[in-house]
């Protein structure tokens, strides 16, 4: 049980290293206190890898499970640590794992599509539904042309170079 919020803190910052940092400023953000209220709703695990010297929080993976299939929308890890370290892989053998010994699916979302396959991941759209009753018409508009473009040309695009 996570109740050290420190924890919470090194989990934002190593999900950050690897999401923000090295891929996209403008991947999701999620702070420490959101964090923390995932996991004390329990809507999240957070799990870390340690540095057996140190003791310190060298890496995370946050799942969730929802009819037998666990997405990992939480990776990151210390990028101080050389590649010998594997961390990622080590993070990836836990979740898959974990899965495997809840005879559950593991969705481990999008990104590194070609690093995926290579080691037998099957590809799937992910779909995002979004309410627009409530909005008015004006909004409507442009969430429903975001909607026509993604089926009509994103997704097929998607398809077609293998994302």
């Amino acid at each position: 049980v996570l109740d050290d919020v420190k924890a919470f803190e090194r989990a934002e910052a190593l999900y950050g290293f690897l999401y923000l940092e090295k891929y996209s400023e403008h991947n999701i953000r999620f702070t420490a206190k959101y964090l923390q209220l995932l996991v004390e709703e329990k809507l999240l695990d957070l799990y870390f890898l340690r540095d057996n010297e140190k003791m310190n929080y060298v890496g995370v993976v946050g799942m969730t499970e929802e009819a037998k299939v666990i997405t990992v929308p939480i990776v990151g890890y210390d990028m101080d640590y050389g590649q010998k370290e594997a961390l990622y892989r080590r993070l990836m053998i836990f979740a898959t794992s974990y899965a495997m010994h809840r005879d559950c699916l593991l969705n481990l979302s999008s990104g590194a599509p070609q690093f995926k396959t290579l080691r037998g991941a099957n590809t799937e759209l992910e779909y995002m539904f979004v309410k627009v009753k409530h909005l008015s018409f004006r909004q409507r508009i442009g969430w429903h042309f975001i909607a026509f473009l993604s089926k009509y040309f994103y997704a097929p695009l998607l398809k077609r170079l293998k994302l």
